[in-house]
């Protein structure tokens, strides 16, 4: 007799894997935030980093979440408290959970925690320090630490300047679509930097590209450029740490009584919070195409053994 699920940790895979194709590929989020419920119910840490993703808009709720499944030892939500903290200007603990995520070799992570080094953010200010997290940040072909490597080389910040290792790592963040260092290597091409030789028409390529990004989500990222930019909007601002309480515990009454209070903004997922019937269907729904995969694969196999 074929069991749809054979453990708890089956069907909280189950649910978390129908739940994201309801979030991130049809965008029926009030759908799929039920199902992450009900695997989160199970301690699957997916489920609860992808709550706290749903309901980011409050970042006292998210980060319930994400505490959750960071409990779990997730590197992703451990990342996601890093940059809730960072949003709420508690640079200090933002460091802290960012490193617990790099520490287990999450890269983007690993760039956060060189940033801070970089602009001296909750830690003091140790360039030499960030050099290695961007460093182990590249080794993983992250975008953003060949980027990042690229400037330390240009600028000699962390080490010594060498046009050739900023080019190096320059190309290979230009290729994944980092615009800023499509520009650097224009001028490359442009002035004949680092023994490339004046080449317009490879110059006038990487322009052309960096004025006409592709969509690559890697533009989105920290730049050295954007980073000076923020601090000229920041020197009007106070310097110490924000300390709003954003730590107080939340436990799940709460949550519902936020979840309740927001009706108008909230109609959608309410009525499926409040119609556990609509919740049994969906889970039934992935029993269903279970079942029709293990019937079609054991038609396959009869078919077979007959010929």
């Amino acid at each position: 007799i074929y069991q749809p699920f054979s453990s708890k940790l089956e069907k909280a895979h189950w649910l978390t894997f129908y739940a994201a194709f309801l979030d991130l590929v049809q965008e029926r989020v009030h759908e799929a935030i039920p199902l992450y419920r009900e695997a989160s119910k199970l301690d699957y840490p997916i489920a609860e980093n992808n709550l706290g993703v749903c309901i980011k808009d409050d970042l006292k709720y998210s980060m319930y979440w994400y505490r959750r499944a960071a409990k779990h030892n997730y590197a992703i939500a451990q990342y996601n408290m890093g940059i809730c903290y960072s949003v709420a200007k508690q640079y200090s603990k933002s460091l802290r959970w960012c490193k617990l995520a790099a520490q287990k070799g999450f890269s983007d992570a690993q760039i956060n925690v060189g940033v801070m080094y970089d602009t001296g953010k909750g830690v003091n200010t140790d360039v030499k320090i960030a050099v290695i997290w961007y460093k182990l940040a590249a080794s993983q072909h992250n975008a953003v630490g060949y980027t990042n490597l690229g400037v330390s080389y240009h600028k000699g910040e962390g080490v010594r300047t060498n046009l050739l290792k900023a080019i190096k790592y320059y190309s290979k963040a230009a290729e994944k679509g980092v615009n800023v260092a499509q520009r650097f290597l224009a001028h490359c091409f442009q002035l004949g930097w680092g023994n490339s030789g004046v080449d317009y028409e490879l110059s006038y390529y990487w322009f052309k590209r960096s004025i006409n990004p592709t969509g690559s989500p890697y533009n989105q990222f920290w730049t050295p450029e954007a980073e000076e930019e923020e601090e000229e909007d920041e020197e009007e601002e106070e310097e110490e740490d924000n300390d709003e309480d954003i730590d107080e515990d939340i436990d799940e009454d709460q949550y519902e009584a936020f979840i309740n209070n927001n009706e108008e903004e909230q109609e959608g997922l309410l009525s499926r919070h409040n119609d556990n019937g609509n919740l049994f269907q969906l889970v039934e729904e992935i029993e269903d195409v279970q079942s029709q995969l293990q019937e079609a694969i054991s038609n396959i196999l009869n078919e077979i053994s007959d010929d």
